[in-house]
């Protein structure tokens, strides 16, 4: 289902091998012997690289999903209750911003169209503001939206290598700390792990997001 996708993120760890690569060369054959300064900068970097490749999967991955949703066009009235936050994302929209005045009409409308004979039909961007600064609390809630109950990792372990890209990548990119100074942490062994932790992620969002399209898990089980 996701072959495009599997293409392009392919792509994207072919950079951050390649990264990986340079840094390995680079550092000295001892590790009691201090690393040169630009390959303990490009390890700083690397968190950086590595965490653009897996943003770009992840929003791959739900809009990919949310096209194909729209494309069985089921009625709104069949998907299941935690699938409204996303399929009824206008109308809940329209609340939030709309004046006082207007807000108890449009509540009504909001719960008369749960209920709808309609196409559901998703907007694929709509999660893509959401996940431009992805951490385990947005993976868990985006399994939420979709009503997923199973673990947004394959192995509680790769929290804790998700957890520190996502700080790394920050701190570098916001510029509380140089890349020198992030890159001293680890060397390029470890660095592996954790690019490895991250392919292994991606292929399990691509299977559980399979398995949910296929088994059309988006309705209610009535209507499976």
């Amino acid at each position: 289902m996701f072959e495009a996708e599997q293409v392009s993120f392919a792509e994207r760890m072919l950079e951050v091998r390649a990264l990986h690569q340079t840094i390995t060369e680079l550092e000295s054959s001892n590790p009691l012997q201090s690393d040169p300064t630009r390959a303990v900068i490009l390890r700083g970097l690397f968190y950086v690289l590595l965490y653009g490749g897996f943003e770009f999967a992840v929003n791959q991955i739900v809009s990919a999903t949310l096209r194909e949703i729209s494309s069985a066009a089921v009625d709104i009235s069949k998907v299941q209750q935690p699938f409204f936050a996303l399929a009824l994302h206008p109308q809940l929209t329209s609340i939030e911003s709309g004046m006082n005045q207007a807000k108890w009409k449009r509540r009504i409308t909001l719960f008369e169209a749960q209920s709808q004979i309609k196409p559901c039909v998703i907007d694929d961007r709509v999660l893509s503001m959401y996940l431009q600064n992805i951490d385990r609390e947005s993976l868990e809630q985006v399994f939420a939206c979709f009503g997923i109950r199973t673990p947004v990792v394959p192995t509680p372990r790769y929290f804790g290598y998700l957890d520190e890209l996502v700080e790394k990548r920050r701190a570098v990119s916001h510029g509380r700390s140089g890349a020198e100074e992030v890159g001293r942490a680890y060397r390029s062994a470890e660095l592996l792990q954790r690019l490895d932790a991250v392919v292994d992620v991606v292929a399990h969002l691509e299977s559980t997001f399979t398995t949910y399209v296929t088994q059309r898990l988006y309705l209610a089980v009535a209507h499976r």
